[in-house]
């Protein structure tokens, strides 16, 4: 730099012809300013060097601040998984803990009902005894005559006396399991394949035949539902007809409204259904039209009404199916929706009103029904429910009753099975 500014200084001196002096400051102006210029592109290149090392220095910063993120997202990662761990841990143990009380408690479970299976069983046949009225024939109420007895108050006392011999002779037959089991038939039609059988049940009672009267009384002093149990426990063992396969034909078992009802037997006649769940596809509970109707459809929100209701729809979750016996004096009209969806499938009505409708139209009569007798079948089927109709006596009533379109029919025109002790 030095010998460029002389040999400037020079040159010019030689051209310009200068004198010393000047050359000399020539040269050092130049001088200086190549020493400036020299200097300041040392201080840039310095200064571009530390910028470049600033920049690699906040470079290794931010990267070593993204290590220190990653490691303490990773201890973060490592605590929560330490404390999932003891959490984990004491669920663990709380759950075994737990299973073992469970298991425990199931122990002494089956400890107490084996111990108690027995005791219960007692308490449920014991049950159905004491909930009888008393075995002791009631007491006459003894009227004490006027001085003129008058013999109308005489007839009454003996007519108490011989129903409450009745009542008593009743309550043993029942007690005795005094009940005899008739199947009669129930076949497809037009085939006449047997389908069912429908149970007739008799009570035993010596020196009385009438099973109406026997009903009457056991109507009047609650022991219908006893004779609907020992009906369906009867029906659990299926009917004494049989199937083309062999097989025992299904039951038709004809209750009362009151075995639905709150009674001294209502545990034991559920106990009895649940028992049978897995045959509850063989067995169908038939009801009467006037008494289940009526108590369904008098008041929807009326709590025995309600309770009825899920009893039923109970049952039929349990495999049941309903037949209602419709009652043609009160006409061929009802809710059938209704009862289709409470778990209904069949309707049982007598053929005689109906062939006796149907001749009364062919001749231009008026009939008591507001529906046309050949459409029932048709009526009930929009609602899944088939139709059977009963007290077919011979083949003309069988042919007559063929225009009812009924997917079942029974009566004496079909053989009639023996009649079977109840076990």
């Amino acid at each position: 730099m030095l010998a460029t500014a002389m040999a400037i200084a020079v040159g010019a001196r030689t051209i310009f012809d200068l004198p010393l002096l000047a050359s000399i400051l020539i040269a050092g102006f130049l001088l200086l300013i190549f020493t400036l210029t020299q200097g300041l592109a040392m201080q840039r290149k310095h200064h571009m060097r530390l910028e470049s090392e600033i920049d690699n220095l906040a470079e290794e910063v931010a990267t070593a601040r993204k290590g220190w993120s990653a490691w303490n997202s990773r201890l973060q990662v490592c605590e929560e998984r330490v404390d999932l761990l003891a959490e984990d841990l004491g669920k663990a143990e709380d759950y075994e803990a737990r299973a073992d009380i469970a298991e425990l408690s199931a122990l002494i479970k089956d400890i107490v009902e084996a111990m108690g299976d027995v005791d219960i069983r007692l308490q449920n046949h014991g049950r159905l005894l004491t909930s009888l009225p008393s075995q002791r024939p009631a007491e006459p109420q003894v009227v004490k005559p006027a001085a003129d007895p008058d013999q109308s108050a005489a007839d009454a006392i003996e007519d108490r006396n011989v129903d409450a011999t009745k009542l008593s002779a009743l309550r043993r037959a029942l007690n005795s399991n005094a009940v005899t089991f008739e199947y009669e038939p129930v076949v497809r039609m037009p085939r006449r394949q047997i389908w069912s059988g429908f149970a007739k049940v008799n009570v035993q009672v010596p020196g009385e035949r009438d099973q109406a009267v026997l009903r009457k009384i056991a109507a009047e002093n609650g022991l219908l539902p006893c004779i609907d149990l020992l009906t369906l426990s009867q029906a659990g063992k299926g009917s004494s007809i049989k199937l083309a396969d062999g097989q025992a034909a299904p039951v038709i078992c004809q209750l009362n409204l009151e075995s639905l009802l709150p009674n001294p037997f209502s545990d034991a006649f559920e106990e009895a259904l649940e028992t049978q769940r897995d045959n509850a596809h063989n067995i169908i509970l038939e009801f009467p039209d006037r008494a289940i109707t009526s108590q369904l459809a008098a008041n929807a929100r009326d709590s025995e009404s309600t309770a009825l209701r899920a009893r039923l729809r109970r049952y039929a979750r349990w495999g049941y199916s309903y037949a209602l016996h419709k009652n043609a004096r009160v006409g061929l009209a009802a809710d059938y929706g209704m009862l289709a969806e409470l778990g209904f499938r069949y309707v049982r009505i007598s053929a005689k009103p109906l062939i006796a409708a149907l001749a009364a139209i062919e001749k231009g009569e008026k009939t008591p029904f507001d529906l046309h007798p050949a459409d029932l079948a048709g009526l009930t089927g929009r609602y899944g429910m088939e139709l059977i109709v009963g007290d077919l006596e011979d083949e003309a009533m069988v042919l007559e009753a063929l225009e009812l379109n009924a997917a079942f029919a029974m009566g004496y025109a079909f053989e009639v099975s023996p009649a079977r002790r109840a076990s």
